[in-house]
This record gives structure tokens, sequence and C-alpha cells, in this order.
């Protein structure tokens, strides 16, 4: 391709040498001028440099030689001379060698590339040099910015950094090899295309470009036409408790039996039987893909599917070394589910395996990779891949939830993270301990979230011991065992809650006023402290947890134990011997 800068000479020489002349321009230089230039190789490659004579502006072009019109800009990120071209891909002002009757790169044995190297480097070392110019500008820019922009701006420069070093398969599913990129060109634009693509019942409001002509942004709107969209019913995994195609949450402490819900969920799915509360399975017998992240597989979760009566045969896991990458040459990359990146994939394997119906993660903290649930700018991104990967497969998800500590009456705001992940699910249920029993095995599964249904009734469960035998070996594992129907919610459990802890407060209150009263003449005997104290209806932990509050002390005394408001006992009085004669009456 021929240059398309051609530098006006008569507006910079003194003398009328013709613009077409064989030779080179530069005084004292009698060397024949390159093709479709006006300097020999020498001389062009030292003007960027030394000369610094650069055409107006509507001699130039973009990086890779391609004419830009006055004040346009090109798709490369901007206008450049051929002096400013050369600036950055030859600073130094090279020669290249002859290689037969092509130049050899200044800085490789390769051939040199006539339009993105402007016939001094190959097209490798050009792209390189354009990206260390990059980068050297993007850090001049950050290095202005505030601290808070800064963190951010630093975070996408290595994340294009990242990108400019990938060497591998085209992430748009093509196959393709491809290297500085994630993905090809053909790719993108297939993307592209589909993106503004009606589909049936879509209605294309608006579309043009916005801001600069040059930058080539073209915005969309669509809108749904209501009178084409048919209504649905909803289908339900687990009817009024689990739908089909959605996210679902299981919430609740450590300890009541979260992970043993979803086991007992799995086995129903697995087998095609009915769900606890006597709702029909409709789906029957359907694949079901776990993620146990914080369980031994061997020791807990399948020895808990067993106990359940779950079929294995349609039960497979997702492990911390499922997702596999091997890009080229590099090391094969092992690692676990990423909701950040893995939508898509997860999409293809689903549609691939259509017997998959439910996918269970426990817990979902582990599978956001570098994205912070708590921040809703972060999980939304997730939640919406997340969203469409539901929607677009119909499979179920189930992810289970730790509580945060805080003390609230309303159990949405029990669910962890940010706004966002109580958003994506159309159902959410808690569980929780039984407070109308003593057993800490007691438990009950109350409703946080019913977008789809008006029934909110929840489920009294137990978790009992149980065995299972396998090739000779008997396993002890726990499994849940169903009681009957509530008409608690998750809200109307966590009034009662609180209820209680108000009034433990208050008997508190009352136990730590007894010991200021009991222990300010001095320590007592513990044994003595608690007769007295559960006398008044004073539990002994009700004792230990006031005597904490006050700062008082378990003193020990040889084997006894007394208790006071300071560390110590009181140094006991010496006894006062007298001596007597004989002849002295007593």
């Amino acid at each position: 391709m021929t240059n398309p800068k051609k530098i006006d000479l008569a507006a910079l020489l003194d003398d009328d040498a013709p613009t077409n002349s064989p030779f080179c321009f530069e005084l004292e230089c009698d060397n024949f001028a390159q093709p479709d230039d006006e300097f020999c190789a020498e001389h062009t490659g030292k003007q960027a440099v030394e000369a610094r004579r650069l055409p107006g502006p509507e001699k130039r072009s973009d990086r890779r030689g391609q004419p830009v019109e006055e004040g346009g800009r090109a798709m490369s990120g901007g206008k450049y001379t051929r002096a400013e071209v050369m600036a950055v891909i030859n600073p130094e002002g090279k020669v290249p060698e002859k290689k037969g009757k092509l130049n050899k790169c200044i800085y490789c044995s390769n051939y040199t590339d006539s339009v993105y190297g402007l016939d001094f480097t190959c097209f490798h070392h050009a792209e390189e040099k354009w990206r260390e110019h990059d980068r050297k500008k993007v850090r001049a820019a950050i290095s202005k910015q505030p601290a808070n922009k800064r963190k951010t701006m630093q975070s996408a420069m290595r994340e294009r950094i990242d990108e400019e070093q990938y060497n591998g398969q085209c992430h748009g599913g093509c196959g393709k090899m491809i290297s500085g990129e994630y993905t090809c060109h053909d790719c993108r634009t297939k993307k592209q295309r589909e993106a503004l693509t009606l589909k049936p019942g879509e209605v294309e409001l608006y579309r043009g470009n916005v801001g600069n002509a040059e930058d080539k942004i073209v915005k969309q709107i669509v809108v749904k036409d209501a009178s084409k969209i048919e209504p649905d019913d909803t289908t339900w995994l687990w009817k009024d408790r689990i739908p089909e195609g959605a996210i679902t949450w299981c919430l609740g402490q450590p300890n009541n039996g979260k992970s043993l819900l979803t086991v007992a969920v799995a086995a129903c799915a697995s087998t095609g039987g009915d769900y606890p509360d006597g709702a029909k399975n409709t789906m029957g017998a359907v694949k079901v893909l776990m993620y146990a992240g914080e369980d031994s597989l061997s020791k807990i979760t399948v020895p808990r599917l067993m106990a359940a009566g779950a079929d294995l045969t349609k039960i497979s896991f997702l492990d911390r070394k499922s997702f596999r990458t091997i890009a080229g040459d590099n090391e094969p990359e092992k690692r676990a589910l990423d909701l950040s990146q893995d939508c898509d994939v997860l999409l293809q394997t689903i549609k691939a395996n259509p017997d998959v119906k439910l996918i269970i993660i426990d817990p979902i903290t582990g599978v956001f990779g570098n994205k912070n649930i708590n921040k809703n700018e972060e999980a939304n991104v997730v939640f919406e891949q997340v969203i469409d990967l539901c929607e677009a497969s119909g499979i179920t998800f189930l992810g289970i939830l730790h509580v945060p500590k805080r003390t609230t009456n309303s159990a949405v705001e029990k669910i962890a993270g940010g706004t966002a992940v109580a958003g994506s699910a159309k159902s959410a249920f808690m569980l929780s301990r039984d407070l109308d029993s003593d057993d800490d095995h007691d438990h009950v599964m109350t409703m946080v979230k019913w977008n789809y249904t008006g029934k909110t009734t929840g489920l009294k469960y137990r978790t009992v011991p149980a065995t299972v035998e396998h090739k000779g070996r008997k396993f002890e594992i726990a499994k849940i065992e169903w009681g009957e129907e509530i008409k608690d919610k998750a809200d109307d459990i966590l009034v009662k809650q609180n209820s209680k802890k108000d009034d433990r407060d208050r008997q508190a209150d009352k136990c730590e006023a007894f010991l200021m009263t009991l222990l300010a003449k001095g320590p007592v005997r513990s044994p003595d402290v608690y007769s007295a104290a559960e006398q008044l209806g004073f539990g002994s932990s009700t004792v230990k947890r006031a005597l904490k509050s006050i700062d008082g002390h378990h003193i020990p005394d040889g084997k006894k134990f007394w208790m006071g408001l300071v560390a110590t006992l009181p140094e006991a009085e010496p006894e006062v011997f007298m001596s007597v004669s004989a002849s002295e009456g007593l």
C-alpha cells in the first residue's frame, strides 16, 4: 500500500526543486528516495526525531497508514503524521538492513511491514511499540486522577494488559487461535450484529449514532410489545417453594441443616419422588449438578445423599478443578466455578445435557471470582448473567447463604450481601431453631420471599442420626425427618427470636444487680452463689455471663472456687498465741 502522507516540501524548503524528484530531498544527500516518499530510508528514519518536519493535519493518518479526514479520528485511537508514527516505532532513527529486495526489521530478523511498520519494523514489533506508547499515556492520565478513581483505572489497565498478553482460543466460541485479545474480529462483529437484531415481539423505538461520528457508537432502544407477550404458567421444582428457571436462596445460621436440606431436595429431584409437604413432583426424575465447597464429598455429602434415598446415578458434582482451560502451549488451568465468567459455558453445557434441571451451590460465596457480592455494582452484573442462564435454559438455581449477625425483624435483610442478592431471587426460605422446643435438633423452615405464589406456610423438621451401608461398611450420618406445616413466616420467627433476646437481656440485668449486692462485702464461695441465684430463678450459665459482664472473677483456692469483684481473696488475720507459766492461773 502506498503511503498516504506526502510532505509538502514547497512549504519547507527554499529551493525550487521539483516535488517529483527521484533523489532524496535531504541537503547534500545523493541517495534515491524511497518509493512514494521524498526521502531515502536513512533520512526518513531521522525525520521523526531530528528534522521534525510535520505535514499538516490534512495529511494525517491512523497508525496503519489509513487516511484520516480533517477533524476525524481513526478507529485505532488517534490521528498521526508519518513522523509521529516513526517517533513511536523507531524513536532512535535506525536504518533497516536490506534482505534481498526487502527491508529487515530493525528489531528482529523478520521482514518489515510496509503499512503498520512503515518498512522499518515488522508487524509484531510495531504493535509492541504502540502498546508501550499507549500504556505510558494511560499511566500519565491515571497519575493525575484522585485516589478513588485511580484504583479503578489501574484495575482496568491491568485487565487490558492481561488481554494483550493472552494467547489461546477465541472466547467467542469459533475455536480460532488468537493473541493479544480475547475475542477475534469475526466473533466481535457477529456479536454486535446479533445485539442489534430484533427478536420476536420486540419493537425498535430508536437507533442512531451518538457522540462523535468518527467514534461509530450506535445506540438502540428496544421494547417488548405487550400484545405479543403470551401469558405463561409458573412451573415448579417444589410446588410453592422452589420455582423452575429461577434463583432460590436458602439461608440460615450454622447448625440449622442447610446442607441437609439441599440433599433432601436433590434426593426428591433425582428420584422423581414427592416433596416433604406432600407436593407432587411434576417434573419426574431429573439430573442434578451440585457444588459442595465446604464439605467432603466422600465423607459427608455422598453418605447423606444415600441416607436421603437419592439416585446417585443422576447426581454429579462440580469441584475446585472442574473448569479447565488449555491455551496454546501454556500450562493447563484448573479452577472452580466462577459465575462472573462461566455462565455462557454453563448455558452450552445445559443445552448439551437437557436432563440437568437443578444446580445447587453450597455456599454461593465461593463462586463469584473476584467480584464482591456486598457491592451492588459488581454483584448486579453477575446475577443478571445467572438470571439469563436460568431463563434461557430453564434450570433451577438453588444457592446456600449464611446470614449476617445484625439484629432485625425483616428476614429479607438477613440475606447476606447487597440488595442485588435479595432482588435476584424469586423465592427464598430461612432455616432456624424451633423456638417452641428445647431440643437443639428441632428446626423450622419458613418463607422469606414468595414472588410466584401466595402460599407462605413453613415446615417443621428435625435432624436425626442415620446409618448407611456400602460394600459391607457402615457410615454414621445425619438426615432430615420432616414434621408438620406451620403458619409462621420468617419475619414471625425473627420477631420471636428478638423478643426472647430482650427477655434474656432483662434477666441478665437482674442477675448482675444480684451479684453486685452479694459480692459487695467480699468474695463468696461459688457453690453458695449458685445456690442463692437458683432460689431467685437464675441458672448457672446466666450467673457466669453476669459475673463476666460486671468484670467479676472466679478465684481459685486450692480445689475450691470463690466469686468476687476483685481477683484475690482477702488475707486471713494472723492467730495470736499467748505464753503462760505453770504458776499462773488460766
